[in-house]
Parts: structure tokens; C-alpha cells; sequence
């Protein structure tokens, strides 16, 4: 059950530039209820894997970077005490003032384990396909067929290759990773068009120190048909040199009309 916060009037307060956010929220809790909102604030960690910290309400990109509790009046009613005025065994008091500082996460490139959850990866390129003189002819005056066995045409077909970085897994989706490898995918994921994006493999790091066990680092690695732009030609679509055709078509087996690539659904690996 969530802490009940009693924020003050003017509260929060924003500052930035533009690099960074900041926030301050100040406000009320009951005294006993420190313990509780500190792990709102920070939760604890789950199997061995750190959680954020929590984001200020009504924001995206805001965390907390630090909490202050202290007396709602110094000289306020002091609810433990012995005869004698002593504490036992601390001061306790009925409110607390809670000051709540927020800040856009800076992620620390050199320990990825403590601050990234995930890293993106994009390069843009292409390989070069050959297509038989069948489907060409020459270009000028008689237009006439290519009947030369040695010349051939190299037609450039861009690819973009994705890579995507999940760091801290704790388990590695065995099963997930062995039905979805060779697969294309079955609906729009990373911006690519159904069927354009094809799992290439993963690759996976685990530390292991004094301490035991880290959690892995996985590594998915895609890439993505761009024909001339046009999203529609996909895996399963093969360029037919006949004259007649000259064109990218869409495959599939002779036995059951299968697809060449398979789909799946990319989303599990997230």
C-alpha cells in the first residue's frame, strides 16, 4: 500500500537546461511510515537483479536521486522518552517532512551492469546480389537481348542491421531464442515492416565473480531488408530474372506452400 504523501502548496519545483531535469517535492508522512516510502523511493532489488529508482509522479524521465526526512518541528512533541527526557531508544515524532529530490538518470557507459537496462544499436548498409543477363537486355537503340554468359548485373540491396542490448537478465529465454532464430517477424517491431526484419542471433556475456554469479548481458541481433525503400519486398520475396517477369516475388515451398522465413513474435524477447 502506497504511503500517503501530503504535499505542500508550491510544490514540486522544476529547474533544467538542456541537458539535464531536475525536480523537488516536498510535503508530509507520518513519522513510522519513513522505513515504507524510502523503499517506494528505492525499491529493493529483485533476484539479485537492482530496480530503478522511482519516477516523479506525472513524469516520463524524472528519478529519484535522494530523499531527506526529517522533524516537522524540531521542538515538537518527543513521543519516546524516558522519565528523565532521555530518548529511548531514538526521538519519535507524529510527522515528517519529506524532502524528495528528482533528476534525469545518467547512464554510466563504463559499468553498464549498475545504471543501463538496455542499449540500441543501428548501422546501415547493404550487400551487393547478382542478377542473371536473363532478365536483361541491353539499353540503347535495339534493346536487345543479353546473350553474353560473362556479363552479369550486381544490383545493390540495402540492409539495416539492429542491434539491441538488454543488460542485468537474470535467465536467458532459452526456449524463446531457439523457436525464433531464422524467423522474420510477424508484425512491426524496431520500425521495420511485417516480414522485413530477420533474427539473425544473439550473442551472451556473464560475468562470474568472488561474489557468485552477475546477471547476463544479451545481445539480439537483427537485420532488416530495404529494397529501393520499398517496404512491401521482404525475406520471402526472390527476384525472378525471367524476361517475362523481371521482378521480386513473393516464395513459397512446393510442399504445403510454406513460407522460406517463418514468422514469430519478436515481442517475447522483451
Amino acid at each position: 500500500m502506497a504511503v500517503t504523501f501530503y504535499e505542500y502548496t508550491g510544490s514540486p519545483v522544476y529547474s533544467g537546461d538542456g541537458r539535464k531535469l531536475s525536480a523537488i517535492r516536498q510535503g508530509e508522512i507520518d513519522w513510522s511510515d519513513i522505513d515504507a516510502l524510502y523503499l517506494e523511493l528505492f525499491p529493493a532489488a529483485v533476484g539479485g537483479i537492482p530496480q530503478l529508482p522511482a519516477l516523479c509522479p506525472g513524469s516520463s524521465v524524472l528519478r529519484v536521486s535522494g530523499v531527506k526526512f526529517e522533524p516537522l518541528f524540531s521542538d515538537a512533541q518527543i513521543a519516546s522518552t524516558t522519565g528523565t527526557g532521555i530518548a529511548n531508544p531514538i526521538n519519535q515524532y507524529d510527522c515528517c517532512k519529506v524532502t524528495v529530490n528528482y533528476k534525469t538518470l545518467s547512464y554510466d557507459q563504463a559499468n553498464p551492469s549498475t545504471d543501463q537496462i538496455l542499449t540500441r544499436r543501428v548501422s546501415i548498409g547493404g550487400q551487393f546480389m547478382t542478377i542473371p543477363n536473363t532478365g536483361l537486355k541491353w539499353d540503347d537503340g535495339d534493346c536487345a537481348d543479353i546473350t553474353n554468359p560473362d556479363i552479369l548485373a550486381a544490383k545493390f540491396i540495402g540492409t539495416i542491421d539492429h542491434e539491441i542490448t538488454f543488460h542485468r537478465v537474470p535467465s536467458i529465454p532459452w526456449a524463446t531464442l531457439r523457436s525464433l532464430i531464422g524467423k522474420t517477424n510477424s508484425a512491426a517491431f524496431e520500425g521495420a515492416a511485417v516480414e522485413t526484419l530477420l533474427f539473425e542471433g544473439v550473442s551472451l556475456q556473464q560475468t562470474v565473480t568472488a561474489g557468485g554469479a552477475e546477471p547476463w548481458q544479451m545481445t539480439c541481433k537483427f537485420k532488416e531488408r530495404n529494397v529501393d525503400g520499398n517496404n512491401s519486398i521482404t525475406w520471402n520475396h526472390f527476384f525472378d530474372p525471367d524476361p517475362n517477369q523481371g521482378k521480386w516475388r513473393k516464395v513459397v515451398t512446393q510442399n504445403g506452400g510454406a513460407k522460406v522465413y517463418p514468422t514469430g513474435d519478436f515481442n517475447n524477447l522483451l
